[in-house]
């Protein structure tokens, strides 16, 4: 929520399941920038590279993480 605050022009909320974002992609988490610690998968859209992530149930996608630093999400 505070995301969605703070960078609306950075949500886009999608109308498919996280799991048709997951498959074949590595599950991250994001070290840096106001994204912190945030966990997804990193997805072209729109010739973008965004999180997506699972929230509520909901396939939400964060545009502005491409600069970020990533790890594996165990």
């Amino acid at each position: 929520m505070n995301v969605l605050k703070a960078h609306p022009e950075q949500v886009t909320l999608l109308n498919a399941p996280i799991e048709k974002f997951a498959k074949d992609h590595v599950k991250l988490r994001v070290l840096t920038g106001p994204f912190k610690d945030y966990e997804g998968y990193i997805i072209r859209i729109d010739r973008n590279r965004q999180l997506v992530f699972d929230f509520a149930g909901r396939a939400v996608a964060l545009r502005g993480v491409h600069q970020e630093d990533f790890e594996v999400a165990e």
